[in-house]
């Protein structure tokens, strides 16, 4: 008998036949029988009945309903989901990551910014070298006994505000070894700005790249712009190419975007590999309907068909020896992200927390300079338990469009500014985003099948951190990460 809390999720890419089992994490490929034979038992047919449908082929049938047992005693397939009875979320959530906003400036204009072209609707402005300094201390007081902390310098561009940022690390590197944490320093740039300067200084100091780059020349130049309207991909291109020769390729990621306008995304991630570029990102923009950028459900079949037609491709250069990484297709089955992780996703507002350029303290990047969501300041310890609790609270088993969704301890929910912004609760989901994240995982179980039939193990090398922070069995359920 299957148990009530188990789940099977079935699907098809490019003619192949695949269940996830949720409660698991397992992937099984599917011929036609086992196809046929395990639709039948997720919408709730018995053994016998499925031998009276299936008459016709009653050898094969008998052969899959008894593999479906043994996969069923080895805990591969329809497997109880348990974990909402861990009681994990009685767990304590230290602080463990900052987003510090060192500039709410920029020198680009992007056509669909979230941020205000930079000034995220207030004035402009950066951060202090001194309010950078408290956040690291504010950062070091509220993580308990978590070792290993993250710092994202954000903006804008935070490279117009390379001494908060020069203050902020080596502050912080002074206090590691006397408080015993670990810094782990990322920051996120548009790429027209580096000189050979700061990139020593970004070498010198560890600190990874997320560079904006959002794929062909035409592509780039129709959103992302200067103050005069003028495109800048050569500008970028560029800067990569100055990066490129000081820090190894591992640790800078290139993030492509996609709008409505360049659904061919493929030819993105193709150009990017053309260029030297092996560590990319692609993202979708979602915003206001209206908004000239923006995708709407309308374009839901196109992508899903582009997403098919990148893990393809993905998978090609993989088996021609040119292997990349894509960071939607890094999913480790084996070792899956903590409980907490799985569950709650960023976790905005409790564990990772944004800084204003004044030391106002927000959820996230997505919700400074709202002030209703203030959380309090670096100066003035503490923050608001309330809205703190609010956020925490958000998990998947207690928003009714996750708990039963078969994507929800990969997806964990969603993001909480979007499912604020087009459902009005924490506790709605982006109907949009949701469809793009099920798809886009459903292809990179695919590209995982493929790849390891294939002799693949890893899709891409990993950090220590991370690994570290990907314990999946029942030990390490509440691993630091």
């Amino acid at each position: 008998m299957i148990p009530k809390n188990a789940q099977l999720h079935l699907f098809t890419i490019h003619n192949r036949h695949f269940a996830f089992d949720v409660g698991s994490g397992s992937l099984h490929a599917l011929d036609e029988n086992a196809w046929q034979v395990l639709s039948l038992l997720n919408e709730g047919y018995s053994a016998e009945q499925i031998k009276e449908l299936l008459a016709n082929r009653l050898p094969a049938v008998a052969q899959v309903l008894a593999e479906v047992k043994t996969l069923q005693a080895d805990q591969q397939l329809f497997v109880p989901d348990r974990l909402a009875e861990t009681g994990w979320h009685q767990q304590a959530t230290p602080l463990k990551a900052l987003c510090l906003h060192v500039a709410h400036d920029c020198n680009l204009r992007c056509t669909y910014c979230f941020a205000g072209k930079g000034g995220y609707g207030g004035p402009r402005g950066l951060m202090s070298p001194e309010i950078a300094c408290r956040a690291i201390d504010y950062l070091i007081e509220h993580s308990a006994q978590r070792r290993l902390l993250d710092v994202d310098f954000f903006g804008g561009e935070p490279l117009l505000n390379i001494a908060a940022v020069a203050a902020a690390v080596r502050y912080a590197r002074r206090l590691e070894s006397q408080r015993g944490k670990r810094f782990h320093f990322t920051l996120t740039t548009n790429g027209t700005l580096f000189t050979d300067e700061n990139i020593a200084f970004l070498q010198d100091n560890d600190i990874d790249l997320v560079v904006s780059l959002d794929g062909r020349p035409q592509v780039h130049d129709r959103h992302r712009v200067d103050k005069a309207g003028r495109g800048t991909h050569a500008r970028v291109v560029a800067g990569l190419q100055r990066l490129a020769k000081r820090i190894p390729p591992e640790r800078f990621i290139v993030r492509g975007t996609f709008t409505r306008h360049n659904l061919d995304f493929t030819d993105d991630v193709a150009y990017f590999l053309a260029q030297g570029w092996t560590n990319l990102s692609l993202e979708p923009v979602v915003g206001d309907p209206s908004d000239c950028a923006s995708l709407t459900e309308e374009h839901i079949p196109d992508i899903g068909a582009e997403y098919e037609r990148l893990a393809e491709f993905f998978v090609q250069e993989h088996l021609a020896g040119r292997p990349f990484s894509f960071f939607h297709f890094r999913l480790d089955l084996a070792k899956g992200p903590c409980l907490a992780r799985r569950l709650t996703g960023c976790s905005a507002g409790h564990q990772y927390l944004a800084v204003a350029p004044d030391g106002s303290l927000y959820p996230c990047h997505q919700f400074v300079e709202q002030h209703a969501y203030s959380l309090g300041h670096v100066e003035r310890r503490g923050a608001d338990p309330a809205l703190g609790e609010q956020f925490r609270a958000a998990h998947v088993y207690r928003k009714q469009a996750c708990r039963t969704c078969w994507a929800r301890f990969y997806c964990s929910g969603g993001c909480h500014a979007n499912n604020l912004r087009f459902s009005g609760s924490l506790l709605g989901v982006h109907e949009l985003v949701c469809a793009l994240q099920k798809k886009r995982l459903e292809c990179a179980l695919w590209v995982r099948a493929n790849l390891t039939e294939n002799g693949f193990d890893n899709l891409a090398s990993e950090s220590e951190r991370e690994i570290n922070c990907q314990k999946r069995n029942e030990k390490h359920l509440f691993a630091e990460c």
